[in-house]
């Protein structure tokens, strides 16, 4: 318990690292781009999951079910499985978008926590942390998916499946995403993927706190939407650094 209060307090003092070192600026547009994300999703499932509803009570389901009040269930269905899905993918599609600047901002907040020198990138360096962004993104938006399939089919295991399912989407998020905002300092430190995720496997617990501050904050409309993004990345940065040291 006492790892995942850890990761999740990071965010308590990520709001004043920002204010202090006036980084705001860099984290503008991923705020930006998650205020425009959430906006689209909505407006995506309120103008065709009704027709899509509709179509699979009249082509797919059987004529006893072909009720009006089952295309509001199926709706319901696949507003909820779109909202899953969204989530996400949210996360992903803000780093791969922010992947070009992720690595300096991350070196900016360690610099900002640490009194060493987090050390200078330059260009070529600094191509090579986006594109290190990117395939992360993917590979954990692999895993997110996957994950989500693994639950569905525990909900075939009558009542124990469905706390199950409970327990471990919301959890295996939390790492993911945990893990998503930690590695941009574990590239900088020389870990390579492999590296990465042994190092997530070690301090999940760290990483799951880390990440749950990130969902509650997207759960919070405009303003969480806004923030969330960037107060991960510095939190992130500063658990990679902290239990960096604790290692060393």
């Amino acid at each position: 318990m006492k790892d995942l209060w850890e990761g999740f307090s990071d965010y308590f003092g990520a709001g004043k690292i920002i204010h202090r070192h006036r980084l705001w600026r860099w984290l503008i547009a991923p705020g930006i781009l998650s205020l425009l994300y959430f906006p689209v999703l909505i407006w995506l499932g309120w103008n065709y999951l009704g027709a899509e509803a509709q179509y699979l009570r009249d082509h797919w389901m059987p004529g006893f079910l072909q009720h009006p009040a089952f295309v509001w269930i199926v709706t319901i269905a696949l507003s909820i499985g779109l909202a899953y899905l969204g989530f996400i993918v949210y996360r992903n599609v803000i780093m791969i978008c922010y992947a070009p600047v992720l690595s300096y901002v991350s070196e900016r907040v360690e610099s900002a926590i640490t009194p060493q020198k987090a050390g200078g990138r330059n260009q070529a360096s600094m191509w090579d942390g986006a594109r290190r962004a990117v395939l992360m993104s993917v590979i954990s938006l692999g895993l997110s998916i996957v994950s989500f399939a693994v639950c569905l089919l525990l909900l075939l295991v009558p009542v124990v499946g469905g706390f199950l399912m409970a327990c471990l989407l919301p959890l295996s998020q939390m790492l993911l995403a945990g893990h998503g905002f930690v590695d941009p300092t574990l590239e900088r430190k020389g870990y390579d993927v492999r590296a990465s995720f042994r190092f997530a496997r070690q301090n999940k617990l760290r990483l799951i706190g880390c990440g749950s501050g990130f969902t509650l904050l997207t759960l919070i409309p405009i303003v969480g939407w806004f923030i969330a993004p960037g107060w991960g990345i510095v939190a992130g940065t500063r658990t990679a650094v902290e239990r960096l040291a604790e290692e060393n």
